[in-house]
């Protein structure tokens, strides 16, 4: 997640955004609702669309990952409206 975060700092301007992950470790950060909005409202105050595909293998992770734990954090007023 640093990584993208130091990426995307240095498009202030960005309006659209679109992520696709096609391995992703659900613990990298990637799911955390609360630090992506934070983010968004700190970096990239013009974005008014975000859309992102990741994809888990659950084979990796059969016991700790479900699909409701990885959508929760974005189930907020910020996703949502």
């Amino acid at each position: 997640m640093n990584d993208v975060e130091a990426l995307l700092s240095r498009l202030p301007t960005l309006k659209h955004l679109r992520l696709l992950f096609p391995s992703c470790e659900p613990k990298s950060g990637l799911f955390d609702g609360s630090r992506w909005e934070e983010f968004i409202r700190s970096k990239l105050p013009l974005l008014n669309k975000f859309e992102f595909s990741f994809n888990v293998s659950k084979r990796f992770h059969p016991n700790d990952v479900t699909i409701e734990s990885l959508i929760a954090p974005f189930r907020t007023p910020f996703w949502l409206e």
